[in-house]
């Protein structure tokens, strides 16, 4: 597995790039509850102006397998689950109660 992180000030780009239709994107694990580029680019601006100090709100994690790596989907939702966890990007969803 190969990682890395990029910083943006703007979520537009990196969505606009990651949801082009040659590269066949899948949302693997998600707390948000957008699923069209409209919905999460609202929905990440949304939150990201709450916190007006931040200059690089979004944090680009770029995840491919090494060659000739053949993941399941499986392995893809624990990968994504243990990186986010690792760098505490893990949105809490609060239960009723």
């Amino acid at each position: 597995m190969v990682g890395k992180i990029n910083y943006r000030p703007q979520f537009a780009p990196v969505l606009g790039y990651a949801f082009q239709a040659k590269k066949d994107p899948e949302i693997v694990a998600s707390s948000l509850c957008g699923v069209t580029l409209t919905a999460i680019l609202s929905e990440f601006e949304g939150l990201a102006g709450r916190n007006t100090r931040c200059l690089n709100p979004c944090a680009h994690f770029i995840l491919s397998p090494a060659e000739g790596e053949i993941l399941t989907r499986q392995q893809w939702e624990e990968i994504c689950e243990a990186t986010a966890k690792k760098f505490n990007a893990v949105q809490e969803v609060p239960h009723g109660g």
